[in-house]
């Protein structure tokens, strides 16, 4: 479980207002760069109905599990996870940077 806790001293303060993005507000994303197995897809071996397709017509959006933490305040972009597919999902990453 991953929890965010921030406290707000109360005053306000004139700031000019972040971009109209949601994202930009809060101040942190994060972002879901890949969400399967490490063995990718289709998995090495498998012989199921579900990794059939994979053999033939690899689908290029479908990354090794990784999650990315974004802060838009010092627009700095953290990966957690190396994967073999770390030089895409960087990429990816860095986009939502502003």
């Amino acid at each position: 479980m991953l929890s965010f806790v921030a406290c707000n001293s109360g005053k306000a303060e004139k700031e000019p207002p972040l971009k109209k993005d949601p994202r930009l507000q809060m101040g942190i994303s994060l972002v879901v760069l890949g969400t399967l197995q490490d063995g990718g897809i289709p998995h090495m071996g498998c012989e199921k109905d579900c990794c059939r397709p994979y053999y033939f017509a690899p689908d290029p959006n479908k990354k090794v599990v990784s999650l990315g933490l974004v802060d838009h305040k010092s627009q700095e972009a953290f990966l957690f996870e190396a994967t073999p597919d770390i030089s895409a999902q960087w990429k990816t990453l860095k986009e939502h940077l502003p």
